[in-house]
């Protein structure tokens, strides 16, 4: 059981909860609304468990989420969820400390072969799995992300990167607005 449950908050850490990206927003739900300046998103008009979810992301507590404090609280969860899988706190993830339905799912994580996973390649591997999951949600196959493609959950945590507020979040921007805390998006 307390392997299931660390699979499963790894699994959330790591994809930010996906559930929302395959499918398209419904036709009726209205898109959380940004701040007058296009800085960020309005806790308050986010659906309530994904309120309830990010409420310590704002960091300020001005009720707005920008890019950075989104960034900072996810980071914030990958590192929570390497630390909870480290059971001898060394701080590197050896393979075999790992639940053996993680193994073969991390084992690509350990890019230097030494069969230990640092935070640096965990953090990386995290990123790598970010970034896929963001090109399949690139329907139409333009370098952005647009609310249709997304949903309105995902939507509310990429549209903080929108520098140029037209309504689509590139993957340049996601790697402006994100890449210093993670998820680090590191190519196009």
């Amino acid at each position: 059981m307390r392997h299931a449950m660390i699979a499963a908050a790894l699994t959330f850490a790591m994809t930010g909860c996906t559930a929302d990206i395959a499918s398209p927003a419904p036709a009726a739900a209205p898109a959380p609304s940004a701040s007058p300046a296009g800085d960020g998103v309005a806790l308050g008009a986010l659906p309530a468990r994904t309120q309830a979810h990010l409420s310590g992301a704002d960091a300020n507590h001005d009720g707005m989420l920008d890019a950075g404090e989104l960034s900072r609280h996810y980071a914030a969860r990958v590192r929570a969820a390497f630390q909870k899988l480290d059971r001898n706190g060394d701080g590197t993830l050896e393979l075999s400390e790992l639940p053996v339905a993680l193994r073969s799912r991390l084992a690509a994580a350990d890019r230097n072969g030494d069969g230990a996973i640092s935070s640096d390649e965990f953090l990386a591997h995290h990123n790598a799995s970010v970034l896929a999951q963001l090109r399949r949600a690139d329907a139409n196959g333009d370098g952005a992300l647009e609310p249709g493609e997304v949903g309105p959950v995902r939507w509310a945590r990429l549209q903080a990167a929108d520098a140029d507020h037209d309504g689509k979040v590139t993957f340049a921007e996601l790697r402006r607005a994100f890449g210093r805390h993670g998820p680090a998006v590191s190519q196009p």
